[in-house]
């Protein structure tokens, strides 16, 4: 028999029905962390170029050339049924726009080439004047890219790599206001605090520039009727191909850049553009100096007007130049601007997290000044 308890019935504790307590960690535990107090700055270009940007930016515009947002984002499949890493239309478009500042144009642009080019429409006009032998120097300093056919893409494989195309009307440099959007050359002089130059990708070819300036300076080759030139050709290397032509692989028209003599013989002089910066091979420059006949390149007697063209032509090379050295230099100090910032940011996040006291916060942010 059961003991009985000494208490009376009143007396006796009476259990509560109801939720059971939670067990376990205290409840304070569950609470989520206060987030940061500290101000977010808006970046002004590069969130222009991130693989989300570009997967929003076509989606928002072209959803409707999909079945699906799954057959949106899908990389293509091999012959084995394997999926391709990288050949999402996604991909693409975000793998031309990563060594370029992208706005949205230029992705919309860059997805209506990839994706829209018929081989029944007519062949891309190129001028005949390209097919010429030109220095190495002109694929800074000349501007062949603003007239370009919006759908003729720009193949290298002698000078580029990763990929070795893009899509010609990117190639020249603009400048944009402090929106990101287009403006005159005018415009920009008369704000540059409030404005920058975007580097279009005619600077893929820097590399090249850099090699051909290398073997200057080192005086292997002297001169320019002996230094690299270049070129654009057809789907062949004769001299005659003068054309733009269908990559039937691809779906694209395309034209090719190669490096060649002063007197138009195919010739990559040892560069590598995968490791550009090897050192020269000099055996190999001589024999290409003891196969290739010296070529004058001759200019036309200055006399007159034509003298004043000459010295004017070469005023605008000069300040082309000057503008790529300035261009280059914003670029350095737009990069330290942007660690500073981040920096900058960190501190206030700890101070807000409460990990550093506010005299701290400022002594760390008075070294950023």
């Amino acid at each position: 028999m059961a003991k009985k308890s000494g208490k009376s019935k009143d007396e006796q504790k009476v259990r509560k029905v109801g939720r059971p307590k939670k067990r376990g960690r205290k409840k304070k535990y569950y609470k989520p962390k206060s987030k940061s107090k500290s101000k977010k700055i808006k970046k002004t270009y590069s969130h222009n170029v991130t693989y989300n940007r570009v997967r929003q930016v076509i989606w928002e515009n072209y959803k409707e050339d999909f079945p699906s947002y799954r057959d949106f984002i899908a990389n293509k499949l091999d012959a084995n049924g394997n999926k391709i890493k990288g050949s999402s239309i996604v991909s693409l478009v975000f793998k031309e726009c990563k060594s370029l500042d992208c706005n949205d144009d230029d992705i919309l642009a860059i997805y209506r080439q990839l994706r829209g080019q018929s081989k029944d429409e007519d062949v891309p006009l190129v001028p005949d004047d390209y097919f010429e032998p030109r220095g190495y120097w002109e694929l800074l300093t000349t501007n062949f890219w603003d007239g370009m056919d919006e759908r003729l893409w720009v193949v290298s494989p002698m000078l580029l790599i990763d990929p070795d195309y893009f899509l010609g009307i990117l190639g020249e440099d603009r400048y944009v206001n402090d929106k990101g959007e287009p403006i005159s050359y005018e415009e920009f002089k008369k704000n540059e605090n409030d404005s920058r130059v975007l580097l279009g990708k005619k600077y893929r070819f820097q590399e090249f520039i850099n090699y051909g300036n290398e073997l200057q300076l080192q005086k292997l080759l002297e001169g320019s009727d002996s230094v690299p030139h270049f070129r654009f050709a057809g789907q062949t290397d004769d001299e005659e191909d003068r054309q733009a032509y269908w990559n039937e692989l691809l779906k694209r028209w395309e034209i090719r850049v190669v490096i060649i003599t002063p007197n138009n013989e195919i010739e990559d002089y040892g560069f590598n553009p995968s490791e550009p910066d090897e050192p020269i091979d000099e055996d190999l420059i001589n024999q290409i100096k003891s196969k290739v006949p010296t070529v004058k390149i001759t200019e036309p007697t200055p006399s007159g007007d034509k003298e004043v063209e000459l010295e004017k032509a070469k005023a605008e090379t000069k300040k082309a130049e000057a503008e790529i050295e300035k261009a280059k230099a914003e670029q350095e100090k737009a990069k330290a601007e942007d660690t500073k910032l981040k920096a900058q940011m960190k501190v206030i996040e700890l101070f807000a997290e409460g990990k550093i006291s506010e005299k701290k916060m400022d002594e760390l942010l008075a070294k950023f000044k």
